[in-house]
């Protein structure tokens, strides 16, 4: 369930930008994109298993089956008949495929190279120690502020 709770979340702001975009009702939108994206996601998860746990296909097979499976049902529903049908299984098969085989391919693990830090950058690297420096530093600022607040806070208490 919470999968399907995102995956309409993220439909209905994809319905909400472009109802902003092309000046269309936004309620309509937001609510329409939602729901299907839900039920699409929900849809093609729910092939998607039953494909994988009865077969032994390659998951890009398995995902790309279970795209077209999805697409072209609602696809054929949404807009009717065979040509409806045939046009949602290729556009969401491929979709779902290439999908697979990105996210085969794509690094586990994110790579970012040491750089170089020039004397003209304004980012810097700072160590365990600067970053507790830097925390005292605010802190201690913090609390003068919070002194001087109460000083005129006893001034006025003082004089009424």
């Amino acid at each position: 369930m919470p999968v399907l709770t995102s995956i309409g979340t993220v439909g209905a702001a994809g319905g909400s930008v472009y109802s902003l975009v092309y000046n269309t009702s936004l309620r309509r939108y937001s609510l329409a994109t939602g729901v299907n994206c839900a039920i699409f996601g929900g849809l093609y998860g729910f092939v998607r298993e039953e494909v994988r746990q009865n077969t032994a296909l390659n998951p890009s097979v398995t995902s790309g089956l279970a795209g077209a499976m999805s697409g072209g049902l609602l696809n054929g529903l949404y807009r009717g008949g065979r040509p409806g049908a045939l046009q949602g299984a290729i556009a969401f098969g491929a979709i779902a495929c290439m999908g697979q085989i990105l996210l085969d391919h794509a690094p586990t693990k994110l790579h970012f190279p040491d750089i170089q830090w020039s004397k003209w950058s304004p980012l810097k690297r700072i160590t365990a120690e600067e970053h507790a420096r830097m925390l005292d530093k605010q802190m201690s600022m913090v609390d003068a502020q919070i002194a001087s607040i109460d000083g005129i806070i006893d001034q006025l208490d003082s004089s009424s």
